[in-house]
This record gives structure tokens, C-alpha cells and sequence, in this order.
């Protein structure tokens, strides 16, 4: 899974962004209603982005998402491996074969609001787990997320 630090802040009156701060950069990963959030403005968590559900839009647009430079792209037969750069850090997509961005390209990358997972910072602990309510994983924990 996919980690980046964000910051929650209000974007709009029913709406929450996670923003990642990097070095240079301060990007929305992405936008949740505040009734789906299970966070507060000004709260502190780790994104988890699933990398197949990611979806990469060969060029920068207005699409929900934020932008990132492809590091290079594995083609797998059913499925393509892309890596990312956002400034230091790498995210994974996995997408269909017929999408094949070229090292140095910029994409847009976005997610279904219903697809974040929140941990918290300290203690790895499930704020927000979309797909299953049921488990509780951690990203520090050692089990599979």
C-alpha cells in the first residue's frame, strides 16, 4: 500500500482535503466528504492508496487528484506496474495494460474518495478502512493491508 503523510483540512463546508506537505510541493491527494472522513481539521494521518486503486490520466487536468512524474512503468501481461515520483517519494499504480505512460511523463493521479484508508501517525492504528469495516489493519503491524 501506498503511504504519504497529510495534513486534514476543511475544503468547503462539507468537504475534507488531505494534503501531503512535501519539501517543495503541497499537494491534495484527495477530497472526502466530512461525514465519510472519521477525522477533524488539522489532524495529522497517513494516506493509504491502494495501487489498483489508482487510476493515471496521461496528462495533467482538472480531474480530482494531484499531479506526479513517471519513474518507470512495468508492463505485466494483464496488468502495467507504474511508479511514481511525488518529490522523495514513490507510489505505485497498477493499472490496465492499455495505459502506458513513458518515464518523465506527468500524470494525473487520482482516487475514489471511497477507496482512502487513514492510519494514525502514532500508532499505526485504522482511523478509516473504506473496504473493510470489519478488519483493522495497521500499517505497522506486520499483517497484510
Amino acid at each position: 500500500m501506498n503511504q504519504l503523510p497529510a495534513v486534514v483540512e476543511p475544503a468547503g463546508s462539507e468537504t475534507y482535503a488531505f494534503r501531503y506537505q512535501g519539501e517543495h510541493s503541497n499537494i491534495v491527494l484527495a477530497t472526502v466528504p466530512q461525514t465519510r472522513a472519521e477525522v477533524s481539521g488539522g489532524d495529522t494521518v497517513v494516506v493509504g492508496l491502494r495501487p489498483e486503486a489508482l487510476a493515471i490520466t496521461p496528462h495533467p487536468t482538472d480531474r480530482n487528484g494531484f499531479d506526479a512524474t513517471v519513474a518507470v512503468t512495468e508492463y505485466q501481461g494483464n496488468d502495467n506496474f507504474v511508479h511514481l515520483q511525488i518529490e522523495e517519494r514513490e507510489l505505485t499504480a497498477v493499472v490496465l495494460p492499455t495505459t502506458q505512460p513513458a518515464p518523465g511523463d506527468r500524470v494525473r493521479v487520482s482516487i475514489e474518495p471511497e477507496e482512502i484508508y487513514l492510519f494514525d501517525p502514532d500508532t499505526g492504528e485504522t482511523i478509516r478502512s473504506p473496504k473493510h469495516q470489519d478488519e483493522k489493519p495497521s500499517y505497522g503491524s506486520g499483517r497484510p493491508i
